[in-house]
């Protein structure tokens, strides 16, 4: 159960630094404002509580969209969590799960003036950390 609770959170660091929920959440908000509206009205009359206003179509949209708040509680829960901790852990957050820019535990180690046991060993306290804050709940 730990070493799946650790995944998860691997998973979700190495999403949200490598822009991965960031990039999902952009297209599925381009998904929802940019949907072709089928015309359902076939018989021809005036449709009844139909909203015609653009605007407020798509704020409808987007504020009902399960899957659109999902991914922002994703990012919010990991951007608030970062927040809270010190700058050198936040680079090492940043430098070993965006994919984009890979560093090596070497690099990274050197990057920090630490051993590189100690950069992992920082690294679990932060997953344990995260893993028993208030940020890894689903609210």
């Amino acid at each position: 159960m730990v070493n799946k609770v650790k995944n998860n959170t691997d998973n979700l660091f190495t999403e949200y630094f490598s822009g991965i929920i960031k990039n999902e959440y952009l297209f599925r908000k381009y998904e929802l404002l940019n949907l072709k509206s089928n015309d359902d009205n076939i018989g021809g009359g005036q449709a009844k509580n139909v909203r015609s206003i653009k605007i407020e179509n798509d704020m409808i949209r987007l504020e009902s969209d399960v899957e659109l708040k999902n991914l922002k509680r994703k990012m919010d829960r990991v951007k608030a969590f970062v927040a809270t901790l010190k700058e050198s852990d936040r680079n090492l957050l940043i430098w070993h799960y965006n994919k984009n820019k890979y560093h090596t535990w070497l690099q990274i180690s050197t990057l920090l003036h630490a051993d590189v046991s100690t950069c992992t060993r920082r690294l679990n306290l932060i997953k344990d950390e995260f893993e028993r804050s208030i940020f890894n709940r689903y609210y």
